[in-house]
């Protein structure tokens, strides 16, 4: 697996929700990394990258950045998870077990979508 740990750094140092974040997530966690654009429009003004995600489906990154909804989608199967402020800073946890956390990465961000993907990926990478 590659180390995520310039990914993680552009995580928590992000202001808010970041597309081309979003896409760098996407491009470091699932395969099929592909450029299509919509039919009449140049690839500036109308492509995209699609991904293939685990369960076989293709699309555009979800917003990762912006949505901890889609930030949920990046914590490993099986693993646990906290987001909540503290301090008046968002804070998110995740956690290899559900009883006693083995291995926890907590991060504190911008937003809690922020958060819960920097703490997802730190708990991806090697």
């Amino acid at each position: 697996m590659t180390d995520l740990s310039d990914l993680i750094a552009r995580v928590e140092a992000a202001t808010g929700p970041d597309r081309e974040l979003d896409d760098a997530i996407a491009d470091a966690i699932f395969t099929g990394r592909h450029r299509c654009c919509i039919k009449g429009l140049s690839d500036e003004s109308g492509g995209m990258w699609m991904f293939t995600y685990p369960d076989g489906s293709i699309g555009s990154s979800l917003r990762f950045t912006g949505s901890t909804d889609a930030a949920l989608t990046l914590v490993p199967e099986g693993w646990v998870f906290s987001v909540d402020t503290l301090d008046g800073y968002p804070d998110a946890v995740v956690g290899n077990n559900q009883r006693s956390i083995v291995r926890a990465d907590y991060i504190r961000a911008a937003t809690p979508a922020l958060a819960l993907c920097a703490a997802a990926l730190k708990a991806r990478n090697p």
